[in-house]
């Protein structure tokens, strides 16, 4: 029984994802999914043939990620604090996400700019006005519904909240309402 905890203890996979107990990695690899199948599938945008969407999607994930490790810090200092999770968690977990999606929103847009005005990026003019004025605006609120419902899936599974009867149907409507949102913001951008 012991030898077969220390295995999976020194297992690097499952030290790194037990270091990340919100699970960006997890939440990175949806947002991820989500926009591809936005930008490629559904609703490929009208850019020039040599525009990388590819780089900048890529770019967006990156600062998507550490953007939502915010989220995971705070996880991690609230546990460290042996506080209980309960519904100011929850309140403060939703506060965050909306504050990581305006921050996300804020830098990718100075990012992008600053990518292209330093030739970097080198989009036609009408390209980078739709990158800056319609692509990361809607990625943003794409980000915001992934995020919300991520955020609530993984709350709704932790053992670790303390008024379970009132975590779950919070969670519930949470998730159906973000949810909802992400198939508009997918369909009807």
């Amino acid at each position: 029984m012991a030898r077969s905890r220390r295995r999976s203890g020194s297992n690097p996979i499952v030290a790194f994802f037990s270091k990340d107990p919100f699970g960006v990695t997890w939440f990175s690899l949806l947002f991820l999914a989500v926009l591809i199948a936005k930008w490629w599938y559904i609703d490929p945008p009208a850019i020039s043939a040599e525009s990388c969407l590819g780089c900048v999607t890529a770019i967006l994930i990156i600062m998507a990620a550490l953007t939502t490790a915010i989220i995971s810090l705070f996880w991690i200092l609230w546990r460290g604090k042996r506080q209980k999770k309960n519904l100011l968690f929850l309140f403060l977990i939703c506060v965050l996400v909306l504050v990581c999606t305006g921050l996300l929103n804020m830098v990718s847009q100075e990012v992008f700019s600053q990518i292209y005005y330093r030739g970097f990026l080198r989009w036609q003019e009408t390209d980078i006005t739709y990158l800056l004025d319609d692509f990361l605006h809607h990625a943003a609120g794409l980000y915001l519904a992934v995020l919300m419902t991520y955020a609530m899936l993984r709350i709704a599974f932790d053992p670790g909240f303390s008024p379970r009867k009132y975590i779950i149907p919070i969670n519930i409507v949470f998730i159906l309402v973000a949810a909802f949102l992400l198939l508009v913001g997918i369909l009807l951008y």
